[in-house]
């Protein structure tokens, strides 16, 4: 699989020696300006400063200037060998808002596993039924986080839709979604078929469209769909039969590398909405197309779980399922981002 990666390997090579940081005409950018033009051979993503954004600790939880609840809080999970969390992502996000020059923020941990991203456009669906106000104040930082990390990667920008309303946005400056989703509200009861089916049809045709095209025209970018929900859904057809007929298409079309990939992010508060969603990631779709990650989990199985399950395997095996809001540890890291200002 063009998609398959493998566990990297710590070197005690000295970090290379960064080049003088060329201005930012084009804003922010996950990976350095030299990676992006890879102009010499990529320096060592693995830089010493990454020590800051140690794994084995808990990371500090600053509140989002845009939550609108200060008690708010993301819990760490335990760390497996490539980690990051979501408190780790806002808190990088406040280090680069704040910091001008990027040479001055260390990268995120396990950066090097999301570099195939760049090559693929980026869509969430957001569960906004009555039933996700509970954890709504958490859906916000969870896509806060996400949308920063996938920033720029996708050349028409990064989409944003609901399951209930019909509002759709598409921004290159993620700041512009995170605002509209702070004011957003939330009613009704979810029919999550709908909308993910409405968005894979619709991905169908581009494809099909394509075939037979020249140049450009011929040319789909992969798609990576990341829906937040809490599994409590009403009435409405089995989303099964949605993802069954996008694989086979695909697989139909020998469109089997991770063409499309669908990631529930859970925000369920009971076992049987965890189940619901536990069973979709487990479906045999004759190609792996499905997972599905808690949202006090890895952000790296988050965006690319359904590329390579095997590699995020112990992190399904520590899945819990059902989360709550719990006051993680603080140290020292969030005094380090400070400083960096």
């Amino acid at each position: 699989s063009n998609f398959s990666i493998s566990r990297s390997s710590h070197s005690d090579e000295k970090a290379p020696v960064q080049t003088k940081p060329q201005k930012r005409t084009g804003g922010f950018s996950l990976f350095p300006v030299r990676t992006q033009r890879e102009t010499a051979k990529s320096p060592d993503i693995q830089s010493p400063e990454r020590s800051f954004f140690s794994r084995k600790d808990s990371v500090a939880s600053h509140p989002s200037s845009r939550s609108t609840d200060r008690n708010s809080y993301v819990p760490d999970a335990a760390p497996n060998s490539e980690y990051l969390s979501v408190n780790t992502c806002l808190q990088w996000k406040i280090a680069n808002k704040k910091v001008k020059k990027s040479s001055k923020v260390p990268p995120l941990p396990g950066v090097q596993l999301l570099g195939g991203l760049n090559d693929r456009d980026h869509v969430f669906i957001i569960d906004d039924s009555a039933s996700m106000q509970p954890v709504w104040a958490e859906v916000k930082r969870v896509f806060e986080a996400l949308s920063y990390v996938v920033k720029g990667m996708s050349p028409d920008g990064t989409e944003l839709f609901f399951t209930i309303a019909y509002d759709t946005w598409r921004r290159k400056d993620t700041s512009d979604l995170c605002t509209y989703l702070d004011k957003k509200t939330i009613e009704g009861e979810t029919n999550i078929s709908y909308r993910l089916n409405l968005q894979l049809q619709s991905y169908r045709a581009r494809l099909y469209n394509a075939r037979g095209q020249k140049g450009s025209k011929g040319v789909v970018r992969p798609m990576s769909f990341y829906v937040l929900t809490n599994g409590d859904w009403g009435p409405g057809p089995d989303p099964k039969i949605a993802i069954n007929a996008m694989t086979k298409y695909l697989l139909a079309e020998k469109m089997t590398d991770g063409q499309v990939t669908i990631e529930f992010i859970s925000f369920a508060q009971s076992a049987a909405a965890v189940q619901k969603i536990h069973d979709l990631a487990k479906t045999d779709f004759g190609m792996d197309i499905v997972d599905c990650t808690p949202w006090t989990g890895n952000v790296l199985k988050m965006l690319r779980g359904p590329l390579d399950k095997e590699f995020f395997k112990e992190d399904d095996g520590r899945q819990s399922g059902v989360t709550s809001p719990t006051s993680p540890t603080i140290n020292s890291n969030f005094a380090v981002l400070n400083e960096l200002a």
